[in-house]
């Protein structure tokens, strides 16, 4: 198959002008008064997108580096220019989608050279059960788009050697990391990876390659830095910092769920008996794709054919998790067993069969699907419809009690079917009307895919956009005092509202939902990385410490929660619960007279139980716990006054008559900068969640900040990739002259 590995910028420009219309009709009755997504969306990334762009918060885990989590979008550069123009988080989603139809459209024009493969493989990538099921990881879809354009970028390099699209691989694959999904990244890198190997093993002048791939890589590297430093030093404390093996298995995709490739509202709704998460989607990449996946298999380039077949073999056995002995060999890949959701790997199988499919547009174009490829497709599709419905007939998928009582006058599989058949007739009838049997596929495979998702069950669980605050959350206002922290002990405010809503509203919390909370938080508060307390009773426990320290003043708990009448008072009632009010909160900033060293053992234990190794009683009020810090006495009768509280700002003045120790109810994490009287002051953490520092006599302003080093180095490695991008460009016909790919 002949072919230009090609794409115009003006052939891009038209093809996001499409998509862009394409997804706006298709979200139009969700997305104008309605927020897309129904749990991660709205509870998690909307909040993130909504939120003033600072490095620290203090609405969530008592504190928290946004800047080191990929998936709150703080660097990607989408965002913050749909922020600054205005644009709701609703646009923000459905430029996702746009990128992922780009992508997928250069990855088909680039394989095939026809603008109408193009299309298709745009449409199968953005339009797959992987993208849309995935609505709610906003994430996902932006890192699966520059994944894809990474990938259009990478097969150009391999063929024609254009100075672009080394450009252009160089900037797609930071801006993966950018997007916030490492998972989909790496996945997505593997495929990128394999590709440009292949092409290297290929190509007539190796040295030059990989020279090119060299500065490529360099550049790339240099530019992720200001994702990947910040997240390293996150992820090292978080909960995700290693996985078990039930973990890395969980939401695997089972063989009895195979037949949803073909027959996928059979499957709709059915996310719980499955095994999965609703929010994880079947494998389904539409049924005109897998159609004309199989005539580009058939018809396409040999060496092409093989890898992308191997990707769809490969991804599809990834996906089953440990129904296959491959996962036990994955779980001790590192970096790679930091992933859990092994279904996921359905975006590569998506990759793959939207290139095999492409191939099989540009075939029909051009004449080359002949009567003996028709035959052998129709024994194909034969032969999977048989395999399928004895699946659904003799298996138990996912988990269903019984089989499937399938009967082929069912909608849900008589329809699927007639497309298969009526596609492989088409093909046979159409020979002597090739481009417009192929137009024909592509059009019915667009309607294919908008008519079947817009049937699944998303579109009735989009909750409605408010335009004001919440009733819980102007309840909580009034009730708050300056300073204070709120904990939501079932992981949401009231059912429409979670608990990283306070992120939108300003609140600070003590609650949170990420992935990436910090271990020592979740050990001694309970709180997990979904928000909700486990163990309440024992965090709200007389003897416990814990919401002291943190300055957590309210609790939003239900009626029936046991709490003690000595700490706690009830200050508000909630439509769907009580808020009580902890009368031994510590304010922001205090003095203590009294130091101790312990270690991190019986530091937990203190701040649980409230007792010392010598019998004491713990009050944080009087003593803190300093690490690496040997026990000493300090003045009492010191004053702190917060004066100013920004994100990731305090500025506290202090009056003490001799040296005092100040505790500051902020997070003891790396990045925080403390002056007084804008001289540096050593910062130390204290009684395991918080920090502080010594104070000298008299009057001063103390001021921490936070500033992360590794912020800076991301920064500064950021910059130098700009300026090696620059040279590129300045140097092209030195670097980048036409190699002769083999």
């Amino acid at each position: 198959m002949s072919r230009t590995a090609r794409v115009e910028a003006s052939e891009v420009t038209i093809a996001a002008l499409a998509f862009t219309a394409l997804f706006v009709a298709f979200f139009a009755d969700t997305m104008f008064g309605r927020v897309l997504g129904t749990h991660d969306g709205p509870g998690f990334f909307q909040p993130f997108y909504d939120r003033p762009r600072t490095m620290w918060t203090d609405s969530l885990f008592a504190g928290y580096p946004v800047s080191g989590d990929p998936q709150s979008g703080f660097f990607n550069p989408i965002a913050i220019v749909l922020k600054f123009a205005g644009f709701s988080f609703d646009a923000f989603v459905v430029a996702g989608y746009v990128l992922c139809g780009v992508g997928g459209f250069a990855l088909g024009k680039a394989l095939t050279g026809s603008r109408l493969a193009g299309v298709l493989a745009g449409v199968t990538v953005s339009m797959s059960a992987f993208i849309v099921g995935h609505l709610d990881h906003t994430s996902f879809i932006h890192t699966a788009g520059w994944t894809v354009c990474a990938l259009a970028a990478a097969e150009v390099c391999c063929e024609s050697g254009s100075w672009k699209a080394f450009l252009v691989l160089a900037v797609s694959l930071p801006m993966m990391m950018f997007a916030g999904s490492p998972q989909v990244a790496t996945y997505g890198a593997a495929v990128i990876g394999a590709r440009l190997a292949l092409g290297l093993l290929l190509h007539s002048s190796r040295s030059r390659f990989v020279a090119q791939l060299a500065f490529v890589f360099l550049t790339a590297g240099l530019l992720s830095l200001v994702v990947v430093s910040p997240a390293f030093e996150l992820v090292g404390m978080s909960m995700r910092s290693a996985l078990t093996w039930e973990n890395f298995i969980s939401n695997s995709y089972q063989p009895g769920l195979l037949p949803s490739l073909v027959f996928p509202t059979l499957f709709m709704g059915r996310g719980a008996l499955q095994g999965l998460p609703a929010v994880e989607p079947s494998g389904f990449a539409g049924i005109i794709a897998l159609l004309l996946a199989g005539a580009g298999a058939l018809t396409g380039p040999r060496r092409s054919v093989f890898f992308w077949s191997g990707v769809v073999v490969l991804a599809l056995l990834f996906a089953l998790g440990p129904s296959t002995p491959i996962a036990k060999v994955l779980f001790h890949v590192p970096g790679w067993n930091l992933f859990r959701g092994q279904a996921r790997h359905f975006f590569e199988f998506t990759l793959g069969v939207a290139a095999l499919a492409a191939y099989g547009v540009a075939s029909i174009e051009r004449g080359l699907v002949t009567g003996r490829h028709v035959r052998v497709l129709g024994a194909g599709v034969v032969a999977l419809v048989l395999v399928l419905l004895g699946l659904l007939r003799w298996s138990t998928p996912g988990g269903l009690s019984v089989p499937f009582d399938v009967s082929l006058s069912d909608a849900r599989v008589l329809v699927p079917m007639a497309l298969l058949f009526g596609g492989v007739l088409l093909l046979g009838l159409g020979s002597r009307f090739a481009s417009a049997t192929a137009v024909v596929l592509v059009v019915v495979a667009t309607a294919e895919a908008f008519v079947v998702h817009r049937l699944a069950p998303w579109r009735n669980a989009t909750p409605l956009e408010s335009t004001t605050e919440p009733a819980s959350i102007q309840i909580v206002r009034a009730a708050s005092r300056p300073g204070e922290r709120i904990v939501v002990l079932r992981g949401y405010w009231d059912p429409d509202v979670p608990a990283n809503s306070a992120l939108s509203y300003g609140i600070g919390s003590a609650s949170g939902y990420s992935p990436l909370e910090p271990r020592a938080f979740a050990d001694a508060t309970g709180i997990d990385p979904n928000g909700v307390v486990g163990d309440h009773a024992r965090l709200l426990d007389d003897a416990s410490t814990v919401l002291d320290v943190l300055a957590v003043g309210l609790v939003v708990a239900w009626p029936e929660a046991g709490v003690s009448a000595e700490r706690f008072e009830r200050a508000a009632q909630l439509p769907n619960g009580v808020i009580f009010r902890n009368l031994r909160a510590r304010p922001r900033a205090w003095f203590v007279p009294e130091t101790i060293e312990l270690d991190h053992d019986a530091t937990t234990n203190a701040i649980e139980k409230g007792v010392l190794p010598d019998g004491r009683r713990f009050d944080p009020a009087t003593t803190a716990i300093v690490e690496r810090r040997p026990a000493r006495q300090f003045a009492s009768g010191c004053e702190a006054t917060v004066k100013r509280k920004d994100e990731g700002l305090l500025e506290v003045t202090t009056r003490c008559d001799g040296e005092g120790f100040l505790v500051v109810s902020e997070r003891g994490f790396p990045g925080w900068r403390a002056s007084i009287d804008g001289r540096a002051a050593p910062l130390r953490r204290v009684d395991l969640l918080v920090t502080g520092l010594e104070v000298p006599a008299g009057n001063h302003v103390v001021e921490l900040k936070y500033a992360p080093s590794s912020v800076w180095v991301g920064v500064g490695g950021g910059l130098l990739g700009l300026a090696l991008a620059l040279g590129g460009v300045l140097n092209r016909r030195r670097w980048f002259d036409q190699p002769q790919p083999a």
